[in-house]
């Protein structure tokens, strides 16, 4: 660690860290616990337990009936959990892609082919998505003020890596479904898909119990 990346991950200062593993000592500092709070708001609620006695892999008609009253407990514990305001769900093909946040529309879009998947795999493509829209909330407030909401310094630091790194995320989502394992492990490393892989991964593994 630098001074600079010290500074950072103790919150003194809104400079962004200035590498990956000052990155993720802040993100595990500031979102751990908003993490750990989605998750306590799922598990408090019925309809994920019920979903997880009910969902069986490969019956995708069942589970599509499922997943329409699954999502927007997911949206809204997210929502609350992460103090954003969490985009609605539209089910739709999406070539090449199991999800994606559709920044334009305001919404996250799932293949129905995750209806076959396990339920694990539905909800950590979900949450994935969802966390991408947390992210394009929080660099917006960079130069937009949301009202009665203003960034903290590590949020700010946080916020500003993640700009910084836009040009690299987007050359590298260009390649899609197609990438190499060598870009799928570069790509991980990416500050913004890493928050939101090791969110979903968290969060879908103990809601499904998988």
């Amino acid at each position: 660690f630098t001074r600079s990346d010290l500074l950072g991950v103790a919150g003194h200062g809104p400079e962004p860290p200035r590498s990956f593993a000052a990155y993720k000592a802040l993100m595990e500092e500031l979102f751990n616990p908003l993490r750990d709070k989605a998750l306590a708001l799922m598990q408090k609620e019925p309809v994920f337990r019920t979903a997880r006695e009910v969902w069986k892999k490969g019956q995708g008609q069942a589970n599509a009936a499922i997943v329409q009253t699954l999502s927007p407990w997911v949206v809204r514990a997210l929502q609350e959990a992460y103090d954003f305001s969490a985009p609605p769900v539209s089910f739709q093909h999406a070539a090449g892609f199991l999800g994606q946040y559709d920044m334009r529309h305001h919404r996250i879009i799932i293949t129905p082919r995750l209806f076959d998947a396990s339920l694990k795999d539905f909800l950590d493509t979900l949450i994935h998505e969802e966390m991408h829209a947390f992210q394009a909330e929080l660099i917006l407030m960079l130069s937009t003020q949301r009202k009665g909401r203003t960034l903290t310094p590590p949020e700010r630091a946080i916020a500003q890596y993640w700009k910084n790194e836009e040009p690299k995320y987007r050359s590298t989502l260009a390649a899609g479904s197609a990438m190499s394992p060598e870009t799928k492990a570069r790509y991980r490393m990416i500050g913004q898909e890493h928050h939101a892989w090791t969110t979903a991964h968290f969060l879908s593994a103990r809601i499904s119990g998988a």
